[in-house]
């Protein structure tokens, strides 16, 4: 899929305000997190917030709180 293509299925197919995402950020390539960020931009200025699941603690946070 292309990136846009991904972006509109999370603000499109996912109906929730929050979509929850289970990865360890620590483990991604710089090209990886590149897209996440992306992702997690488009999102928020959709009205949407990307929280991701951070194994080193157990709990969902945003990007931003992670890195």
């Amino acid at each position: 899929w292309a990136n846009g293509e991904i972006f509109e299925y999370f603000l499109h197919h996912k109906k929730e305000k929050e979509i929850k995402l289970i990865t360890d950020i620590h483990s991604l390539n710089e090209k990886e997190l590149q897209f996440i960020k992306d992702l997690d931009n488009f999102l928020n200025n959709k009205g949407k917030v990307l929280k991701f699941f951070n194994v080193h603690n157990g709990k969902y946070q945003n990007l931003k709180e992670i890195l």
